[in-house]
């Protein structure tokens, strides 16, 4: 298991976490709150709440990323890639005719497509 400090983090079950710390004392360097519970929790080095190969719903993940980007299309088909909502509707505006799109990526892969502007 890794765990990236740099990025958020989420336990296996999908709650947010909040990280005090990532180097406490002891075994269990990294202390914090997980969403919806009032006491702290103390998780190991990579992340695991139990030792051993165990796996557990409150294991630390890093919290899956999500990007969004926007599009223009038109019937031809002609695809135009923008990394904001504005720039893609100035870019229909400007070439007519076209439909924005947004869409939605999780860790890399594809989740959604919307229609925003027909």
């Amino acid at each position: 298991m890794s765990l990236d400090k740099s990025k958020p983090a989420q336990t296996r079950d999908g709650r947010s976490v909040v990280i005090y710390t990532w180097d406490a004392p002891g075994q269990q360097p990294i202390h914090g709150r997980v969403d919806g519970v009032v006491a702290p929790f103390a998780w190991f080095a990579d992340g695991r709440y139990y030792g051993g190969s165990n796996v557990c719903g409150m294991d630390l993940l890093n919290a899956p990323e999500t990007v969004e980007r926007w599009g223009i299309i038109n019937a031809s088909p002609t695809l135009f890639g923008y990394n904001t909502e504005d720039e893609a509707r100035k870019a229909a505006g400007r070439m007519g005719n076209r439909s924005v799109i947004k869409c939605t990526f999780t860790d890399g892969k594809q989740t959604a497509v919307e229609l925003v502007q027909p």
